[in-house]
């Protein structure tokens, strides 16, 4: 064999080996490089806590005031008729709280006054029971308390009265006066704050 055939097989093999060689170093090149740029996404998914109160049956969510009016009851009795209210009748209005679709918990605080509207100025919340429970006496810094996660009404019942006693702010002569206006109303404003617990 010649010099120059032993010559060019060498340089064949040579470029063989090369460009096995250079495939083999862009391929190790290829996956040591994706494996740095492996790009993988993914979501996290948690439920947001539903905030969905209702009171007497009305979603409080985006309200700032109730659409309906809280009803009160006032009972006639030997003097009065039903439904209408005269020096000392007493009555009661329910607020049913209801955090069957709230997944926190949260704490309330209601506070009852004479609407700066009414005819009629004493007429004043007296007691109040939750659920039935033992009456306790209302004082001006309302009443509280806390209604746990997803739990089923809470009922709140408030006793109110027209209050005719000495040292009121209306006399007699101004209770006549309301009276004898047919265009006299005697309402009543209850704030119900909702405050999350939180730790």
């Amino acid at each position: 064999m010649s010099n120059a055939s032993h010559k060019k097989r060498y340089i064949t093999m040579f470029c063989t080996l090369l460009i096995v060689f250079t495939c083999l170093v862009v391929l190790f090149y290829q996956i040591t490089f994706a494996k740095y740029r492996k790009e993988i996404t993914g979501n996290i998914e948690n439920d947001v806590a539903d905030w969905h109160i209702k009171i007497n049956n009305e979603d409080v969510y985006g309200k700032s005031k109730l659409t309906n009016t809280i009803q009160a009851v006032f009972e006639n009795n030997n003097y009065t008729k039903d439904g209408v209210i005269a020096p000392g009748s007493v009555g009661h209005f329910d607020l049913d709280i209801d955090a069957t679709n709230c997944d926190v918990d949260f704490n309330y605080t209601i506070t009852i006054a004479v609407d700066e509207t009414s005819s009629l100025k004493d007429l004043v919340p007296t007691t109040f029971a939750l659920d039935g429970g033992t009456e306790t006496n209302y004082s001006n810094t309302g009443i509280t308390g806390t209604i746990t996660k997803n739990s089923a009404s809470k009922k709140i019942r408030v006793n109110i009265k027209w209050n005719d006693s000495t040292g009121q702010t209306q006399d007699n002569e101004a209770d006549t006066a309301i009276g004898a206006n047919s265009s006299s109303k005697a309402l009543m404003k209850v704030v119900i704050n909702l405050n999350q617990k939180v730790s």
